[in-house]
């Protein structure tokens, strides 16, 4: 099974509405080493999928300004949950392989 993450973090909104959320964890140690990290959770409450990203203060998602209909405010403290997306390798049967499309 997946280890689900919980963390409070501060988020800050571009001016183009996007939301970037701050990753306080390093996801390659938590779900292994992976050149992309799809997730899945939410973030303050609220429903969302993404792809952790490398940013100059560590890993962040960065969220479209579709995602949230009611922006959040830039420096708003919130709750976060996250955990890997898809099929994960540690979860597969041996010898089983994983589509690519």
């Amino acid at each position: 099974m997946t280890e689900q993450r919980k963390f409070r973090t501060v988020v800050a909104v571009d001016r183009q509405g996007r939301t970037h959320v701050p990753i306080p964890f390093d996801p390659d140690e938590a779900w292994g080493p992976k050149h992309r990290h799809h997730v899945a959770g939410s973030v303050a409450g609220r429903p969302m999928r993404g792809v952790i990203e490398a940013a100059l203060d560590g890993p962040v998602i960065v969220l479209g300004p579709a995602w949230c209909r009611t922006p959040l405010a830039d420096g708003a403290e919130v709750d976060a949950v996250l955990q890997p997306e898809g099929p994960q390798r540690a979860d597969l049967v041996e010898g089983a392989s994983v589509t690519r499309r």
